[in-house]
């Protein structure tokens, strides 16, 4: 379906969404018949809703003993370009190809999940709270400020970027692995850690 032009998402429930980049705004969802009243989509005020409810407690659906109908609800989005990513609940967010924005924050909240293949942007922000995760395979950005929280997971297999900041707390961890050109700040609280592999491109010179 077609929906009204947006620069920011949020995801939430049980929600499963891949995220394409394309020159129009559009939401597919892929979903048995009897589960589809379970999705909720909303574009208004420039901001999409994407929300998969819990199956009801009555007459539960059941496809078979092994599948639970959730996982069979599968939400896809296409967007020229996002500001602003939250993801809540247990919901589960994916990237498979190459994203490009000048400026994203991205929040993973609760029991979320966020997968990024790759992204290029000129400033990114991102926030990992509760226990989510998050994995960046790519993180190509000019400067980035990262806040890892609570029980949180980040794991980023190949920075490139100008400067970085990273900060963890809490029970919080985070990997970081590639180079960055100009610095990166590292700093860590409670019984929290970060395992800083980054090559600093300056310190090299």
């Amino acid at each position: 379906m077609n929906v009204n032009a947006f620069d920011s998402m949020e995801v939430s429930g049980n929600a499963s969404v891949t995220l394409f980049q394309g020159k129009e705004y559009k939401v597919v969802v892929k979903a048995p018949k009897k589960v589809q009243n379970l999705v909720y989509v909303s574009a208004t005020k420039g901001k999409l809703f994407v929300k998969v409810n819990d199956l009801p407690n009555k007459n539960p659906i059941i496809f078979n003993r092994n599948t639970n109908p959730i996982t069979l609800i599968k939400v896809f989005v296409i967007v020229p370009s996002l500001t602003n990513i939250a993801i809540y609940d247990n919901a589960d967010f994916y990237i498979n190809n190459h994203f490009k924005a000048k400026k994203l924050e991205i929040k993973v909240l609760d029991n979320a999940a966020c997968n990024v293949k790759q992204l290029y942007a000129k400033e990114v922000k991102v926030s990992v709270t509760d226990n989510a995760d998050a994995y960046f395979e790519h993180f190509n950005v000019i400067n980035s400020n990262i806040n890892v929280t609570d029980n949180a997971y980040l794991d980023i297999k190949n920075v490139d970027a100008e400067t970085s900041i990273i900060s963890t707390s809490d029970n919080a961890s985070a990997i970081l692995n590639g180079k960055v050109k100009q610095g990166i700040k590292t700093f860590m609280s409670g019984n929290s850690s970060i395992q800083n592999k980054v090559n600093n491109l300056r310190d090299n010179k």
